[in-house]
């Protein structure tokens, strides 16, 4: 029998090519038959959940804003609803500093949008509501108590500003009263999706514009100071349709930024931007397959790396999408969440145990698939040591990795003994470990081989290159950056 001697040490991966995922611990369903939405979720000092969105099945009529906290194992303990017989809705909600809860979103009390903030005690007992706007439709998506005591809020505008809509930020008192508001944008539409307070005082916000930037829409980040006042700005994007969701602070002062972004006309992928405290990239990473997948919710974990949540529909048929990376954007792990239906993004966030927090929405699970709010608990990941490297009988390199360009894959098979000749398979595989490029699938004599690669043969992103025969494996992650 013919065996084959590898003339280099690699890692050999055994089972998936990256890090197994931790386990789900619990899911949560809450609804009735009617359409209910989750879009925000934090856990809370007694080590449960809050979590608002909306709720059609109950309250007032239409579209009611609504606010659900459960104990640690996602059992509710309680719920609140706020509206009238029109269109309201909670977008964004936060413990406060007397262990209460403020939530904003938008109601439609007359015949447009008012932004709406309501506060309320520790058992969700409004304590006091405000709203905001003008004689256009005017909408909230992120609130975030600040270190006075009172609360910044960002989302969008028609009332006031220079297009058709404008970033709104809004900050009051401890009791819901304006100190100022700042408006942002130029003759197209332009959006704020997060706000939080800067190490200085002063304010962040991540959104969209359509007015400034590379093309169509592109991510937003403006800078203020602590009175609302731009200090600066920064785009990023193509010359298709981008844009941010969130943003949130490193442990190195700067911030992690997570959105979409459209290599091209006809796909969408998630995005994840490293900036520093200045606004200047220090690196990003695009996620996704060959359809359309989208950037949520992201934040640094304990670790120094980041989890990001979104959509997809390239490994799903409209799923709940996590990744989880090392420091640098790399990825370690993906968890995909859904079933024969759709399903839709919220929020996510670590918890004190080292797992995660998912809030959104499913139409495949809860009562009748008309939607409810969706509840996920993943566990602490597992301690991994690091790989120690072992001998296996290949040898497979990449001769540039990252490339822009191309690259050279290059494998060895050294004969020893007999003539028999191993099928040898060598493929490419995408994060969801479809294989989307075979390059070998057939019996090999010993030798070297060299493969070119084209980065134009697949998207920008992270794959994972598989050689194997028999039992025996190496899989190494190669990256095309653009």
């Amino acid at each position: 029998m013919k065996k084959y001697l590898i003339l280099l040490t690699v890692i050999l991966l055994a089972g998936n090519a990256f890090a197994s995922a931790p386990d789900t611990a619990w899911t949560r369903t809450f609804g009735d038959t009617a359409v209910e939405e989750g879009k925000s979720v934090q856990q809370t000092s007694d080590g449960g959940y809050i979590a608002c969105g909306y709720t059609c099945s109950y309250g007032a009529g239409g579209k009611d804003a609504w606010l659900v906290k459960t104990d640690a194992n996602g059992n509710k303990q309680w719920d609140k609803i706020f509206g009238i017989a029109q269109y309201d809705l909670g977008t964004s909600v936060r413990q406060t500093t007397d262990g209460g809860y403020i939530m904003c979103g938008t109601t439609s009390g007359g015949s447009n949008g008012n932004i709406w903030l309501i506060k309320t005690d520790n058992s969700g007992n409004k304590q006091w509501d405000k709203t905001f706007g003008g004689s256009g439709d005017d909408f909230s998506f992120s609130v975030k108590q600040t270190s006075d005591g009172g609360y910044i809020i960002t989302g969008e505008t028609t009332s006031f500003g220079a297009g058709n809509f404008d970033v709104w930020l809004i900050k009051t008192n401890s009791l819901g009263d304006t100190m100022w508001t700042k408006v942002f944008g130029g003759t197209s539409w332009d959006i704020g999706h997060s706000v939080l307070q800067a190490n200085d005082g002063g304010y962040i916000v991540c959104g969209g514009t359509g007015s400034f930037g590379a093309g169509d829409y592109d991510v937003w980040i403006i800078k203020t100071d602590a009175n609302g006042n731009k200090q600066w700005d920064k785009t990023f994007g193509t010359i298709y349709s981008d844009g941010g969701a969130s943003i949130n602070k490193t442990t190195d002062g700067g911030y992690i930024i997570c959105g979409s972004a459209s290599p091209a006309s006809s796909t969408n992928d998630l995005w994840l931007i490293k900036i520093d405290s200045l606004g200047n990239e220090q690196w990003d990473k695009l996620f996704g397959g060959s359809d359309y997948d989208y950037g949520g919710s992201a934040q640094q974990t304990t670790d120094g790396g980041y989890i990001a949540c979104g959509i997809t529909r390239s490994f799903g048929v409209e799923d709940i999408w996590l990744i989880k990376t090392n420091p640098t954007g790399d990825t370690l792990w993906t968890k995909v969440f859904g079933g024969s239906d759709y399903e839709y993004l919220g929020e996510i966030q670590q918890t004190s145990d080292g797992g995660y927090i998912v809030c959104g929405t499913t139409d495949s699970y809860g009562i009748n698939g008309a939607g409810d709010m969706w509840l996920i608990k993943i566990g602490a990941e597992a301690s991994v040591e690091d790989p120690k490297p072992v001998e296996t009988d290949y040898n497979l390199s990449v001769s540039q990795n990252p490339f822009s360009k191309s690259t050279v894959i290059t494998y060895h098979l050294s004969e020893l003994t007999t003539d028999n000749r191993p099928l040898t398979t060598l493929c490419i595989y995408d994060l969801s470990g479809r294989c989307v490029k075979t390059l070998v699938d057939g019996e090999k004599k010993a030798g070297s081989y060299s493969i070119p690669l084209s980065a134009k043969e697949l998207k920008t992103g992270v794959y994972f290159l598989t050689l194997t025969s028999g039992t025996l494996k190496i899989t190494k992650k190669i990256t095309i950056i653009r």
